[in-house]
């Protein structure tokens, strides 16, 4: 056999060696399956050897091995270029490089022939000196991240390249932190120096193979990189001849190569064995240490076996010992019991002797009070006891013992015959007195909870009866002039006087909406404190001014010592809240007085330190006084003392409930005394901190109200209110310009050249772009005076945070609607 094997190996040779002589050496050359030209044919002819420069540890594109070997989709990629042009014996020599930029660099010194890969567009490597063949593979970019993903990740970006186009247009705030590698980009996410990098997804899928990176996160970002291979721009021959090359090649071979390299790369250590199979061991070394302890402990029982039955009986014996405080064992079918564990604290009330029925009873008499006795009884009865068995293993019953404390008593069957019917079970007792008394004061929460509820719903529904009575009152007497005044239109004097009563009426109707609205935002918790400098001077003034009007109507004298023991009076806080919680206490005194009575307020400070001052305002009267009864409830809402008091002295209720919530806001305290017929002293404590930056001199009057020839851009949606708006500041000089809504109103402002205007009145709430938009863009704009000119919110809201919102949006003042037109000119002369 071996002999005609080495025979046939003979003629084989034989064969080859006539054909090399026959054919000629060239026809044994690879066809090529690109069609060339001639120039690049000879040029592929005359080249024996190509230098392809890589980057080092950029895999799965490239990479060089311990043996010096170079691995990677580099090497796939030219041999399957060159195996299309016919060319497999060109010399391919890999040349490494540290970076891109260094690859880049010695492509354009002529240090080698071509790159891979190149990243980017044609535009791109065109700018940097380099020709990119057409794409190898389109890479989709992912971003990775630790922990989870929110939009917060893109605060920092770590890149050790180019930034990505869409990186600069999505995320133009972002930090991007350069590093140096891509390896470097993965630690900077572990160090917490960035909180994302954006790199290609075959290259991040490459690194997350090594154990380090493994708990990185990875989704896609929403663009690509095309890779390619680089050439000299003044190589057009190579640069032609590997864009053929690539066209006849089936890309999907690189896109597979990049793939084998990734999962040929993959790295398994043991500790990430350990941590992927962490169940798995713990099962196994759980189950074997399981094992050695059950052959222990059944070497054990053999031994001990009577020692640990009794070891057992015992501590299960003290185990119910715990739950129950007396445990008796009944036999029925002897009718026989046998105590386990004896009361410890009135001792056992039966006796050994006893029958069952007797013992019993005994125990009814001597450990039930007489209010549990029948329920116990009719629990402990032996005939019925099946019955109530026959569907459980346990039954129980809650009763008061003869000390007063709350116990349960079970039944617990120990044993049955084939047919279900008990034969013995336990009787056991357990102490439940604090859970008892826990669910019975619960139970009383609950009931006075749903009490109060009740009684709250019965005071709104009460308050709404009595608000659609208040406010339609008022409407009604509104109308009434209107329609007496059309009538009576003549009659300057007569409409005079109905208009003063129609103004009376409006007044009290607006009190009202407002007292209702800040109930709402008080008892929803949403009222916002101002913290701004405050003069208390001019607040208590303000509040005196205003009460004294209604005082000297309702014919009370109202007297106050004008602050003069207020030292400290520049302080910081919220004067709007403080204004209005004196105003509610002065006009209860006022309203609830008696003609020819009087109303005093003082003040003084009670406390301070170098940063904080205290004061206390006392308003007394000698109106017609509360009850003590009341008292208690006087600052809860919608209550009035007497159910005429709404008609006789016009209130909603909500005066008083209004200043308590806001006190409590303000961190003070507020009490009352009061006796019927005699009067009431309101005593209001209230902390301060001090503004030692408060400008010292004297504030100038508010009688400058002079406006004439201001130039004024006037924004309201409303077409009546604008109207009324612009008669009140035409009548007073002003020269006024209109807007519908926010937008016009920039367009308007835009088209005019700076300083043609001296200020804007801006309603808030309008269609197309509210005030706060039209404010902000104003402020944006390139024009001049845009940072400077005065722009006034005028709005119906009136609340603390509205004047916040305001501020934010860049509006300079609030005022509020319905407008106070002295004020209103007072605040524009002020900008004049």
């Amino acid at each position: 056999m071996r002999e005609k094997s080495s025979f046939k190996k003979f003629i084989l040779v034989l064969i080859a060696c006539f054909s090399m002589l026959y054919f000629p050496i060239n026809s044994f050359a690879a066809k090529s399956e690109v069609e060339l030209s001639e120039e690049e044919t000879a040029w592929l002819n005359e080249c024996g050897k190509i230098r392809v420069g890589y980057v080092q540890d950029y895999m799965p594109f490239c990479e060089k091995d311990e043996y010096g070997n170079v691995n990677g989709v580099i090497t796939d990629l030219f041999d399957v270029l060159f195996s299309k042009l016919g060319y497999k014996d060109i010399q391919i020599e890999y040349v490494a490089y540290r970076g891109f930029a260094e690859m880049s660099e010695g492509l354009i010194a002529g240090d080698v022939d071509a790159t891979f890969p190149v990243i980017g567009e044609e535009k791109y490597l065109t700018k940097i000196g380099i020709a990119g063949t057409k794409e190898i593979v389109e890479v989709p970019m992912y971003v990775a991240y630790v922990g989870n993903y929110t939009d917060d990740i893109y605060n920092v970006i770590a890149l050790n390249s180019r930034p990505v186009d869409k990186i600069t247009q999505d995320y133009p705030d972002s930090v991007i932190y350069n590093v140096g590698s891509s390896e470097e980009c993965l630690d900077a996410l572990l160090d917490k120096k960035a909180s994302c990098t954006v790199m290609a997804s075959y290259r991040l899928r490459a690194l997350t193979n090594y154990s380090k990176y493994r708990n990185i996160n990875m989704m896609p970002f929403g663009t690509s990189m095309i890779y390619s291979i680089g050439v000299n721009l003044d190589d057009d021959i190579l640069l032609s001849i590997l864009n053929k090359a690539i066209d006849g090649s089936n890309k999907a071979v690189f896109t597979g190569a990049i793939f084998r390299y990734i999962e040929a790369g993959r790295t398994y250590t043991f500790s990430e064995f350990v941590i992927d199979n962490a169940v798995v061991i713990f099962i196994i070394v759980g189950t074997f240490f399981a094992i050695i302890l059950v052959i222990v402990g059944l070497y054990a029982n053999s031994i001990n076996k009577a020692n640990k039955r009794y070891r057992e009986q015992t501590r299960i014996t003290s185990a119910l010992s715990r739950m129950y405080f007396a445990e008796y064992y009944l036999d029925l079918r002897n009718a026989q019991f046998r105590e386990l564990v004896k009361p410890e604290m009135s001792g056992s009330v039966f006796l050994e002797e006893m029958n069952l029925n007797d013992a019993i009873e005994t125990f009814i008499s001597n450990a039930v009070s007489p209010s549990s006795a029948d329920k116990m009884r009719d629990f402990l009865d032996i005939i019925e006891l099946e019955n109530k068995l026959k569907y459980s293993q346990s039954i129980s019953v809650d009763y008061e013992d003869s000390k007063g404390k709350w116990c349960r008593a079970s039944w617990v069957v120990v044993s049955r015959e084939e047919n279900g019917k008990v034969i013995s079970l336990l009787f056991a007792l357990s102490d439940v007195d604090e859970v008892v008394r826990k669910e019975r004061e619960h139970e009383k929460e609950l009931a006075d909870a749903l009490e109060q509820a009740k009684t709250a719903n019965k005071a709104k529904s009460e308050f709404l009866s009595r608000m659609s009575h208040d406010i339609r009152t008022p409407l009604n007497g509104i109308i009434g002039i209107l329609e007496i005044n059309e009538k009576h239109c003549d009659d300057v004097e007569f409409t005079s006087i109905n208009r003063r009563k129609a103004r009376i009426a409006a007044e009290y109707l607006l009190s009202l909406i407002n007292d209702v609205l800040d109930m709402s935002k008080l008892e929803t918790d949403t009222v916002e404190l101002l913290y701004e400098p405050v003069n208390i001077f001019k607040v208590c003034e303000e509040a005196i001014t205003i009460c004294n009007i209604r005082a000297t109507e309702n014919a009370v004298v109202l007297k106050h010592d004008n602050g003069a023991n207020l030292t400290i009076p520049h302080v910081y806080g919220s004067s709007m809240h403080l204004r209005r919680l004196l105003i509610n206490v002065l006009n209860n005194g006022v309203k609830y007085n008696k003609p020819g009575g009087e109303l005093s307020c003082r003040s003084y400070i009670v406390d301070q330190d170098e940063d904080h001052v205290t004061y206390r305002f006392i308003i007394s009267d000698t109106g017609i006084g509360m009850s003590e009864e009341f008292v208690k409830h006087i600052f809860e809402p919608y209550i009035q003392e007497k159910d005429d008091a709404r008609s006789r002295y016009q209130g909603s209720g909500m005066g008083m409930a209004i200043v308590k919530k806001l006190v409590d806001k303000m961190k003070g305290t507020i009490e009352i005394e009061s006796e019927p017929d005699v009067g009431t002293k309101v005593y209001i404590t209230l902390p301060f901190e001090i503004n030692h930056n408060a400008d010292k001199l004297q504030e100038l009057s508010g009688s400058k109200k002079n406006i004439k020839g201001m130039r004024i851009l006037l924004v309201e949606d409303n077409e009546l209110n604008r109207e009324i708006a612009k008669y009140i500041l035409e009548d007073a000089g002003a020269i006024v310009t209109t807007a519908e809504n926010g937008q016009i109103a920039c367009d308007i402002y835009e088209k005019h050249r700076a300083g043609s205007f001296d200020a804007i009145l801006m309603d808030v709430l309008m269609p197309v772009m509210n005030g706060y938009e039209a404010t902000k863009t104003i402020r944006k704009s390139n024009k001049k005076d845009s940072d400077t000119i005065p722009v006034i919110a005028m709005t119906a809201n009136a609340f603390a945070e509205d004047v916040i919102n305001a501020k934010k949006a860049g509006m300079n003042e609030h005022m509020a609607k319905p407008l106070d037109i002295d004020k209103l000119l007072q605040l524009l002369a002020e900008y004049r």
